[in-house]
């Protein structure tokens, strides 16, 4: 079981899995919620599955209000960790990819090569 779930951690991880600000209560929920139907399988006694199913329903009142928060006081908590360091990139004037890294968007690096524009000649081939 173990080696399904580092299977699964690992590929999370190199999918670049999404961090947001509700990330964490997401995640909480899901793992409540999936405990209601398995407690209530493994016992049948609601006093066993309906605390979880509470607190689950509390969480989803968290998310919610988190999230109106944020939409509110700071909308960008709620996008990606990836897309908010590149917007603070551009916002900084730094351009750049994955491959040559990031650099100030008023001296572009040459890299050998010589800096011409593309003409209408070079696009028809």
């Amino acid at each position: 079981m173990s080696a399904i779930l580092q299977q699964f951690l690992s590929q999370a991880t190199a999918r670049s899995s999404k961090s947001s600000a509700l990330h964490s209560l997401i995640w909480a929920f899901g793992l409540l919620l999936s405990g209601v139907p398995i407690a209530a399988w493994a016992t049948g006694n609601p006093w066993i599955w309906g605390p979880i199913l509470v607190g689950a329903g509390i969480v989803l009142i968290a998310i919610l209000v988190a999230y109106f928060y944020f939409m509110v006081k700071n909308p960008d908590a709620l996008r990606t960790e990836n897309y908010s360091l590149s917007k603070l990139a551009m916002e900084r004037g730094l351009m750049g990819d994955s491959l040559n890294g990031l650099f100030d968007g008023n001296t572009l690096p040459l890299a050998g090569r010589q800096q011409r524009a593309i003409t209408q000649e070079d696009a028809n081939g």
